[in-house]
């Protein structure tokens, strides 16, 4: 009995600690791109230190909203496939899928931190930051990429952890973890 409540327990403490760490990353992220922003502006008036503390308030709850959206979704999808999906397990396949998007995000964090000033200081363009090296010979519009990439990587490890934690087939793990977005993409793609 202890070794079930054990195990519930951790799996409620991982998926805690991956969302609030990713919920953390995203602030973080927000933090640097609005001293970013001051920096290019040379401006620091009351206005823009409101706007930059609710965009790192709505930057926190977003990683929270997300869990929300796929756990509602899902279990709504599977239920239209006539399926009944466990919610630890459910909820378990969604903190292991947030893990790339972390640390994308969290790197992301560290290069804008590490951004070289001097370049802000001289006047640059948003066309000339898109081409600041960040690491290597990665540019920020490259890093864009990379965020892509960590996205497709939480549908791919969602999908094949509903396949495996909710023992459904592989084709409706996809559905299920993939349609609602696709859904929103395209009410997006058809409104903008």
């Amino acid at each position: 009995m202890y070794h079930w409540l054990n195990k519930k327990v951790n799996n409620y403490i991982l998926l805690v600690f991956v969302v609030l760490s990713t919920s953390a990353a995203f602030v973080w992220t927000s933090n640097e791109a609005g001293n970013l922003q001051k920096m290019i502006s040379g401006s620091d008036n009351g206005y823009f230190k409101v706007l930059s503390n609710v965009n790192n308030v709505i930057s926190f709850f977003i990683p929270i909203i997300l869990l929300a959206f796929f756990n509602l979704t899902s279990r709504i999808v599977a239920s239209i496939l006539d399926l009944k999906l466990d919610l630890e397990n459910l909820n378990l396949s969604i903190a292991y899928a947030f893990i790339p998007v972390l640390i994308s995000v969290a790197a992301y964090s560290i290069l804008l931190s590490n951004l070289d000033t001097g370049l802000l200081s001289e006047g640059a363009s948003l066309s000339q930051l898109s081409e600041i090296y960040l690491f290597g010979k990665f540019t920020m519009r490259d890093y864009t990429y990379v965020g892509y990439v960590s996205w497709v990587l939480f549908f791919i490890i969602y999908s094949f952890n509903v396949n495996k934690r909710c023992e459904v087939e592989l084709y409706k793990a996809f559905i299920i973890c993939c349609t609602p977005t696709i859904i929103v993409l395209l009410i997006r793609a058809l409104f903008a």
